[in-house]
């Protein structure tokens, strides 16, 4: 059997170089970490307008690209902030509330999503993530796995 030793560091002990390469290697594999809860959110708030969801086409980084197909006619009703618990119920209920536009509440709900997701994808998100989960690093930048 042989040992082998192989130096790692944290985030901030890393060259510049190897940060890059660190951030750019996070960033291919991020997906939206709120996009589970925010679609739940997005059929709830459907559901107590009283329409049905047919289908949905979301880029989270490109909020003016996401579609939405919905059947039936919606209720002017207010909704209530939080009908899954989720934060984004609020920007649903706050903007539904405020105008009974499915379209502006939908536009409104995808900028800020959008913003959550860009913020997720920042350096200081990652160095924020990697110094609170001990994330350790090879000399190149590439994430040591376990």
């Amino acid at each position: 059997m042989k040992t082998i030793e192989i130096n790692v560091y944290e985030y901030n002990e890393l060259s510049e170089k190897a940060q890059i390469r660190a951030l750019i290697d996070y960033q291919a594999d991020k997906e939206y970490s709120l996009s589970y809860p925010s679609i739940r959110s997005l059929e709830a708030f459907m559901d107590a307008v009283g329409v049905r969801m047919i289908n949905c086409d979301i880029d989270w980084l490109m909020p003016n690209l996401c579609k939405v197909i919905y059947k039936g006619t919606p209720n002017n009703n207010d909704i209530e902030m939080h009908f899954t618990n989720s934060f984004t119920d609020e920007v649903i209920s706050d903007n539904w509330n405020d105008c009974k536009s499915i379209e502006r509440t939908l536009k409104f709900f995808f900028e800020d999503a959008s913003l959550g997701y860009e913020y997720e994808l920042s350096e200081e998100y990652f160095v924020n993530y990697c110094c609170d989960n001990k994330i350790l690093f090879y000399e190149s930048g590439k994430q040591l796995t376990k």
